[in-house]
């Protein structure tokens, strides 16, 4: 592997011991079986990823469905051209996830809750 040299204004983090990259591997397991960036919000691709969730606390595929609609366009804005927003789904992801994951386990924490959810859904 060649040394990637690193310019003097930034610094090198290892990222891959950090929990949050964990976290968000785990997720973008889910979000890409719904479909990745092009589906995963739609109604089909919510209930492929996210419905072995429902029945568990409150969630039903209903809520699924009124999430489709509500998430049809990223949060995410960029000032930069070269940028393209699909790249940010996975944080609107884990929104999604975040509001499913309360539904699911009402009784847990969200942080709690986010975590059975990914375990429950296999990743």
């Amino acid at each position: 592997d060649a040394e990637v040299e690193v310019p003097e204004d930034f610094m090198e983090v290892n990222v891959r011991e950090d929990p949050v990259y964990d976290f968000l591997n785990r997720v973008e397991v889910i979000f890409n079986r719904g479909g990745g960036a092009g589906k995963a919000f739609s109604s089909s691709g919510l209930r492929r990823a996210l419905g072995p969730l429902c029945g568990l606390g409150s969630l039903q595929k209903t809520d699924l469905d009124i999430l489709a609609t509500k998430c049809r366009q990223t949060k995410f804005t960029s000032r930069d051209p070269a940028v393209k927003p699909d790249a940010m789904r996975l944080f609107d992801y884990v929104h999604v996830l975040r509001q499913v994951a309360e539904k699911s386990f009402p009784g847990d924490s969200p942080q709690a809750g986010l975590q059975l959810a990914l375990t429950a859904l296999g990743a």
